[in-house]
């Protein structure tokens, strides 16, 4: 169980961690993704648009440590349902638009995949509040494990990417 739980750490970690790089390599291009969204007004998708990755960072740290571990499963949490929000705003209202999930490593459009990507990171993500955290997430089954399953969750992004683009075409 505890490997379970320690690749869990690990997988989300990795996620956020990845997520939060790729969008801090081109921060501009994240705030004015932000503000295409329109969910906020100017100056608070401006200030989003700076925080949310370097919040994603920390949040993916705190993860790895007993002592934060729960503050980081917190934030996460709240990070995922403003993504959520976001999300389900812009296909409400019909947005062509990219959902910033990886900044400009992996663009994806948000859609109705990258919402039910959202729900299932926040099950994986409520999973962390009734789990005992690991006190040592750091076993090499756990990095393994946590590891490739971010790697299959990046994969399946990059698959519904190429479904989509070849669907355009038809």
């Amino acid at each position: 169980m505890q490997t379970l739980v320690s690749s869990i750490q690990i997988g989300l970690c990795l996620l956020f961690l990845i997520s939060a790089v790729m969008k801090l390599i081109d921060l501009s291009t994240f705030v004015d993704l932000v503000q295409k969204y329109e969910v906020l007004p100017s100056r608070l998708s401006t200030l989003y648009g700076y925080t949310a990755p370097v919040i994603e960072l920390a949040a993916g740290f705190m993860l790895l440590f007993a002592v934060t571990y729960y503050l980081g499963a917190v934030i996460i949490l709240l990070l995922l349902l403003s993504f959520g929000y976001a999300v389900q705003t812009a296909i409400q209202k019909e947005k062509d638009i990219s959902c910033g999930c990886y900044g400009k490593w992996l663009d994806s459009q948000a859609d109705k995949f990258t919402l039910i990507k959202i729900f299932i990171l926040i099950l994986i993500d409520a999973l962390l509040f009734v789990i005992h955290p690991a006190d040592n997430p750091f076993s090499l089954p756990s990095l393994v494990f946590g590891a490739v399953g971010t790697v299959i969750f990046l994969v399946m992004q990059i698959l519904w990417n190429y479904n989509q683009q070849n669907m355009k075409l038809f």
